[in-house]
């Protein structure tokens, strides 16, 4: 009889367990509750076996150079913008062979490795959420126009919060005064993207105007067809 009030079929093995709970003789109905779960479990295995969740595949570490990124990944994990901006900076010089040197030319950037540029940038977008990431940056400088000259690189600095207007007039933001946080305009960082051609940590922590070898630089990382 229930079955003429349903809207939609069940199965016949759940049709089964329902005639039984509904027995007019009490001695063939369940007895318990266990009774029901057990003939749920081995008539519909559906029912019981729950489908887990798809399993988060594991983050690509890929790198040409033999560079681990565990240390990035796990910055990037719990973060710590900062500390990741900065060991961005120094698993890219690895990568690109610029450890001693300690900033990057025209040519050490145009020939990056794209297996490591691809690990650190998915890196960055996957953790900040599409937030952060050299794709991030690559994108909007698109949307101005991708030209390599210095009106385009102060409105990409712009979009991305690295100019601040002081007194009066826009100036390039030193290190410390950017914003290490999802707060931050969306491609804000990382910021080694202007890590110009120019000598060593010291000056390259410095987000500034350093030359058109450094906007050359620049516009060579975001060029890249990885991102």
């Amino acid at each position: 009889m229930w079955r003429e009030h349903l809207k939609t079929s069940v199965s016949s093995e759940l049709g089964q367990i329902l005639d039984k709970m509904i027995q007019p003789a009490i001695k063939k109905r369940y007895q318990s509750a266990t009774e029901v779960l057990q003939d749920l479990g081995t008539r519909s295995p559906q029912l019981s076996a729950q489908t887990p969740p798809p399993a988060t595949p594991p983050d690509s570490l890929k790198s040409a150079q033999g560079v681990d990124y565990t240390r990035l990944r796990d910055l990037l994990v719990t973060g710590e913008w900062k500390e990741g901006d900065r060991e961005t900076f120094k698993v890219m010089l690895k990568a690109a062979r610029r450890e001693k040197e300690g900033w990057f030319d025209t040519n050490s950037i145009e020939n990056f490795p794209g297996d490591d540029l691809r690990t650190i940038d998915q890196l960055w977008v996957k953790y900040s959420q599409g937030h952060f990431g050299f794709s991030v940056q690559k994108k909007i400088w698109l949307e101005i126009g991708g030209k390599v000259d210095y009106d385009t690189e102060c409105k990409l600095g712009d979009r991305v919060g690295w100019r601040k207007r002081r007194k009066g007039r826009k100036g390039w933001l030193e290190y410390d005064d950017l914003t290490f946080n999802l707060e931050a305009p969306r491609g804000h960082l990382p910021s080694c993207a202007r890590v110009f051609a120019w000598g060593g940590e010291g000056l390259g922590w410095v987000v500034g105007v350093l030359g058109w070898l450094g906007l050359v630089v620049w516009f060579s990382l975001l060029s890249h067809r990885e991102l």
